[in-house]
């Protein structure tokens, strides 16, 4: 009898660990008692081969009984052991440096290692002499070990568990986590009293019985803290459960999750006030009645029970309505439990309605844009992709409009980054009340920068031309930004599905391919793909290609453009204009190469040699015995921005030995409307040189005319828009009269461009404009053209 109840007792402990592995969420923790609890198993299991001699030989007996102490003698390590798993794995507390040298893996190891020691020793005569046989007329005889000269090496087992017991204690007092403190505490107290209990074996007359009651107590200890802080950490329960129902009922009803319990017949045992209050009901109302007892239906969802023989803890996420309609998110463990009367399945339910909705936020941040809110490029590849084969099933067209902002860099450059953005949203806005207001299947998106797109659906040419002009009309109006007026245009390339590709990608590209079109020619459009703009895309990439090469093989080459001055009738200054010609692709434009320049950032090394060659040239003029005159040189705002422009200006100067009197920087308002402080300081340093600034292209830009008194400029450019055909302009010359106006009273001189008619040129003689430029006073010509038709006749 005691060999099968022995035996019984063996097995707990090891089933038990088994359980704790499926149920513990903690990997870590649930591995380590499982290890404990199987050794104590291997101890019981040793003790019960004691109680074999009907079974066995004496001689077998003593083999299994030495080959089963590693049970018993392992068990400190292992305490050990959890005490490391909790205190590094479970716990971020820092237990100081002196604790951290004690509780760590290699000591772990170490205490393994002299245990193993201990355990080898146990098979010799030294560590184990003999076992014999104590019969009892009262009690079944079992073997008893007689241990030799090295058995106090068994005792040290002892000093190692007080360690370990000593170490749990410390992580006790350190931690901060109520959960992992409250089982750590207990079950060291249960498992000291166990291990202090079952080294009562060592005692004949206890008939061997110690170890089972201390196995049995473990494995009970172990599984009903284990599983006690299982539904503390899972179900955020505060406080531990009390024997006392009615203490029970009072502490989950504080609970805010919904928690009830259901028998096999569908009775319910359990539910407490948040659960009740879920459904309009009391506890009372619930308790002990079945779902067809109650008067207000609780949801199938509730009412469905688990129960199968695994003992498996069953977890889902379930959307409900409340009593009064409102839909919640539940995230419901039930955990079957068996007790002595009967099967239940206990259920604890929390609300994720605020992380559900959470996630749905963070589900619509990643397909809109953080900034305007529009759909993003994500949601709209997405998007692309199912318009088309829904335009495939339903055998419609599909347009794609592909927009972009023109001069958005420029106006993020000058004004900054900040008034690019508040403008990006109200065109957003914008571009949304457009749509809004034509009612059709259409969507706009913003795919980065400044870039946008349109998704039209079940369209015709002639709606999808509409749409463009709507979308070109918004643009008309200046766009207020705190307290700038922002003129922008847009440029739109449009692609066709399924006449421009039948599928996303080239349907995308060919509707860039139109956008870079539109841009080609005066922007502010719209464009439909056609196959003839892929041979001028093609120009375009060509045109880069051979534009890094340029400089190297001596392509370009200076004009030079007269300027009149109106007062004296003579050529008073020239401007210098860039011109290439290539190899393969002819005379290329300046419009059409100075762009590219710009993106490819070849404009620095371009500009540099149009500075020195523009001043090499004067100079040559001047050494020639030809009277002097300024040279006018265009800046680009990549140029003005570059941190060294000071010293390339001073540097070229000082090479050319030209007088920078002679010198005439163009920059464009969109540099001068940038309120920095390196802005002028740039400015005051290029004035100290020598060189005089101007404004070039002026009145086409920023309504703000405040950096006029704050920089030190001395010319005005006007622009060429502005004086052609002046003379049968009224507007344009009210414009023009303004200017000449504030530039006489900043003490600024003007040139007028774009003087192409003598019309124009007898218009500016009747005002205070001091000097002209354009085609009917000059063509841009070469160096030796110029001097020619111009320098010989002074």
């Amino acid at each position: 009898m005691n060999l099968i109840i022995s035996t019984l007792i063996a097995v707990i402990p090891i089933l038990i660990g088994f359980l704790l592995l499926k149920i513990l969420r903690e990997k870590k923790l649930s591995r380590t008692l499982f290890l404990f609890l199987f050794l104590a198993s291997v101890w019981q299991f040793d003790v019960t081969v004691l109680y074999a001699y009907s079974f066995l030989s004496k001689e077998s007996i003593d083999f299994w009984f030495r080959l089963l102490r590693i049970g018993s003698i392992m068990l400190s390590p292992a305490l050990f052991h959890i005490a490391y798993s909790i205190g590094k794995e479970m716990i971020t507390d820092n237990l100081g440096i002196a604790w951290n040298l004690l509780i760590n893996k290699y000591v772990v190891f170490l205490f393994y290692f002299w245990s193993l020691i201990v355990y080898l020793l146990g098979w010799g005569k030294e560590g184990i002499e003999d076992i014999i046989l104590i019969e009892s007329d009262k009690h079944a005889s079992f073997y008893f070990p007689i241990y030799g000269a090295h058995s106090w090496a068994f005792h040290s087992n002892v000093a190692l568990f007080i360690v370990g017991v000593i170490a749990c204690v410390v992580l006790i007092l350190e931690m901060k986590n109520d959960e992992y403190r409250s089982f750590l505490f207990f079950f060291i107290i249960a498992i000291t009293i166990g291990y202090a209990f079952g080294m009562l074996n060592i005692i004949p007359e206890t008939m061997l019985y110690p170890s089972g009651i201390a196995v049995v107590f473990f494995a009970i200890s172990t599984f009903v803290l284990s599983l006690r802080l299982h539904v503390q950490v899972v179900n955020k329960m505060n406080q531990a459960l009390d024997n006392q129902r009615s203490f029970l009922q009072k502490l989950i009803d504080l609970n805010p999750n919904y928690i009830y319990a259901k028998n096999q017949d569908g009775i319910y045992t359990l539910a407490n006030k948040a659960f009740a209050d879920l459904h309009g009901l009391d506890s009372k109302d619930i308790i002990g009645k079945s779902d067809e007892d109650v008067e207000k239906k609780i949801p199938e969802y509730f009412s469905k029970t688990e129960f199968d023989n695994t003992d498996n803890v069953y977890a889902t996420e379930e959307e409900i309505r409340d009593v009064r309609g409102n839909k919640k998110w539940l995230k419901t463990y039930k955990i079957p439990v068996q007790t002595a009367e009967e099967s239940l399945v206990l259920g604890v339910s929390s609300d994720i309605t605020e992380l559900k909705e959470q996630e749905d936020k963070i589900r619509n941040l990643a397909y809109h844009d953080s900034l305007t809110q529009l759909p993003n490029r994500r949601l709209f590849d997405e998007d692309l992709n199912q318009a088309i084969k829904a335009a495939e099933k339903r055998d419609k067209q599909l347009a794609l409009l592909y927009m972009d902002l023109d001069g958005f860099k420029n106006i993020n450059d000058t004004l900054g980054h900040d008034i690019g953005d508040l403008l990006l949203i109200e065109i957003s806005s914008l571009l949304q009340s457009v749509i809004d207001e034509l009612k059709r299947q259409v969507r706009v998106y913003r795919i980065g920068g400044d870039e946008f797109t349109f998704i039209f659906q079940e369209c015709s040419i002639q709606s999808v031309s509409n749409l463009a002009h709507h979308i070109l009309d918004t643009f008309k109006k200046p766009i207020v930004v705190e307290k700038y007026s922002l003129y922008i245009t847009p440029s739109i390339g449009i692609s066709i599905y399924p006449d421009n590709g039948e599928h996303s990608i080239k349907l995308m590209k060919h509707a860039d391919a139109a956008m870079y079109a539109v841009k080609e020619k005066n922007k502010n459009g719209f464009e439909f793909y056609t196959p003839e703009i892929n041979k001028s895309l093609h120009r375009k990439m060509t045109i880069e290609k051979q534009l890094r090469m340029a400089l190297e093989n001596n392509e370009f080459k200076l004009n030079f453009q007269p300027q009149l001055n109106l007062r004296s009738k003579e050529i008073s200054g020239v401007e210098a204009l860039i011109r290439w010609n290539n190899n393969e692709l002819g005379n290329v434009t300046p419009g059409e190469f100075i762009s590219l320049a710009e993106e490819t950032n070849l404009i620095l090394p371009i500009g540099k040699w149009i500075l020195r060659e523009a001043c090499l040239q004067n100079k040559k003029w001047q050494e020639q015995g030809l009277p002097p005159l300024k040279i006018a040189v265009n800046i680009s705002m990549k140029q003005f921005n570059e941190h060294n422009f000071i010293e390339s200006v001073s540097q070229i100067l000082n090479e050319t030995k030209l007088d920078p009197k002679y010198l005439e920087l163009e920059i464009t308002e969109g540099i001068a409307i940038m309120d920095h402080t390196f802005t002028i300081e740039k400015l005051h340093e290029l004035k100290n040189l020598g060189v005089k600034i101007s404004i070039d292209d002026f009145g086409t830009g920023y309504s703000s005319f405040g950096y006029l008194q704050k920089y030190p400029i001395n010319i005005l450019k006007i622009d060429k828009s502005f004086i052609t055909g002046i003379s049968n302009n009224k507007e344009n010359a009210a414009i023009v009269k303004c200017i000449l106006s504030l530039a006489q009273h900043l003490f600024l001189d003007v040139v007028a461009e774009g003087v192409e008619t003598k019309a124009d040129l007898d218009f500016l003689l009747q005002t205070t404009c001091k000097y002209a430029q354009g085609y009917y006073i000059g063509h841009p010509m070469s160096a030796d053209t110029f001097e020619r038709k111009f320098l010989s006749m002074k």
